[in-house]
């Protein structure tokens, strides 16, 4: 029998720059025999920026919310870019921009809708945890630790009471179903701390409240007590969604083991489908990356596309420098294939 693992918990200013994720490396390292669980907070001071972004989206300035972001984001690519290969810190920089995107459009609903601000802020909050333990189970990888990020939200389950909620019964088991395989496989699971998430029973965990969510099928009006008819959302308003999975039974754990192995339905599982969708989508790859990669070789028609492409990402929400180093991925990666 294996013996019970040891749970390392770091907090913000034992990860507020590169020195100290080196210094949580070493200790961690050092612990290995020990089969650690490393818990990990934001980064020192990213929570509390994180709270008041979202005080100045209840203002009504979106864009200032998520701008007020920026320096605090930057930290996390710095950190990267010391401690990580290229490769890796080319993939942590996207997260990054991802996150930056969808903290954007959390904002954009709390702008419109304030009342919103209870669960959304939830979400906002928890980012600080999600980017630092996908950053610090990368500088373990980085230090050959078999490190793997595990999103806590699967693990903790909590009731709705946002802001100060309680685990459920439930965290048990669903914190085995996830941890105990990689243990097993001798892996470092590394989560963020102070993350749960609750079902809403829409597809949206730990999002709204059922009743007073403008997102379903309301047009961005909250249904009340009755759902309007043939009302489409707009897409910040509709965060549920719905996925096909091959599952052995239609039983909670057969499920999540599907998704779990990634046995999901998609455009993909059908081969006809799927070469009609790329082929439509992606007629001549070099054409894409010419437009995309900065290069002698654009022509003024490739310029003008370049430029409107950059202009979109920026009406997006993105910030300049998220725009290029999305496009660099990009244009890597197309590259490559």
């Amino acid at each position: 029998m294996l013996p019970n693992p040891t749970i390392m918990k770091f907090g913000g200013t034992s990860v507020e720059d590169a020195n100290a994720f080196r210094n949580v490396a070493a200790i961690v390292k050092d612990a290995v025999p020990l089969r650690p669980v490393v818990v990990v907070s934001a980064i020192g001071g990213f929570t509390n920026a994180l709270l008041a972004s979202v005080q100045k989206a209840i203002g009504g300035d979106a864009r200032a919310a998520t701008r007020s972001l920026d320096h605090d984001l930057k930290r996390h690519v710095a950190i990267a870019r010391e401690l990580l290969n290229l490769e890796s810190c080319a993939a942590f920089e996207l997260t990054v921009a991802v996150t930056r995107r969808e903290i954007r459009q959390l904002h954009k609903i709390i702008a419109v809708h304030p009342v919103t601000q209870p669960p959304l802020q939830d979400e906002i909050v928890a980012y600080g945890e999600q980017l630092s333990a996908q950053l610090l189970a990368a500088v373990l990888r980085e230090s050959n630790l078999a490190a793997r990020y595990v999103d806590a939200r699967r693990c903790l389950r909590t009731d709705d009471n946002y802001g100060s909620a309680m685990p459920l019964p439930e965290s048990a088991p669903a914190t085995r179903a996830e941890l105990v395989p990689l243990l097993e496989a001798s892996r470092i699971p590394v989560l963020g701390g102070f993350i749960g998430s609750t079902d809403t029973h829409i597809g949206a965990a730990g999002l709204v409240e059922e009743n007073g969510h403008p997102g379903h099928g309301g047009a961005g009006l909250p249904i009340g007590d009755t759902l309007p008819d043939s009302l489409l959302d707009p897409i910040e308003f509709s965060p549920g969604g719905l996925a096909g999975v091959w599952a052995e039974e239609n039983t909670r754990a057969s499920l999540y083991s599907a998704m779990r192995r990634k046995e999901t339905v998609s455009y993909q599982s059908y081969e006809p489908l799927k070469e009609a969708i790329e082929k439509k989508l992606m007629s001549s790859v070099r054409d894409i990356s010419r437009v995309i990669t900065k290069a002698r070789t654009r022509d003024e028609e490739q310029g003008s596309k370049y430029d409107s492409m950059v202009k979109n990402l920026l009406d997006q929400g993105y910030c300049e420098y998220c725009v290029d180093v999305v496009l660099k991925y990009a244009a890597n990666n197309l590259w490559k294939d």
